[in-house]
């Protein structure tokens, strides 16, 4: 995977792409951790999809910004990463906050995500 650095209102957000395979899955981290946690899951897409992670605002590599980190900021930092890899639509994958983002993200952005999944967090 390679890395990758995307701005969005003067954050930089770190961000890892592997080769460009099918469809992309973009993995979306709880709060606390950062993109790592996915290493152990991704060889298993590796094959067939393009993956992207990424590190949240304030997380892993990602810039600590003194702002931002409300939802609808956190949500345009992944649009900004879809659009500068030029990604027009992804499965998204989320734990815990990520899963939040992916509900929140899907919300706004309608019919732009191909299918989502989250691991510890409830929407109902």
């Amino acid at each position: 995977m390679k890395s990758v650095y995307v701005w969005n209102q003067e954050c930089r957000l770190q961000v890892w792409e592997s080769e460009r395979k099918g469809q992309t899955i973009l993995f979306l981290h709880p709060q606390g951790g950062c993109s790592s946690i996915w290493r152990d899951m991704l060889p298993h897409f590796s094959e067939d999809y393009h993956l992207v992670c990424m590190d949240l605002r304030g997380q892993g590599d990602s810039d600590r910004a003194a702002s931002g980190y409300d939802i609808d900021t956190q949500c345009a930092d992944i649009l900004a990463v879809l659009e500068a890899l030029h990604i027009e639509k992804a499965h998204l994958v989320g734990n815990s906050l990520g899963g939040g983002l992916r509900y929140f993200l899907c919300r706004q952005t309608p019919g732009a995500h191909a299918f989502t999944h989250s691991f510890g967090f409830r929407h109902d």
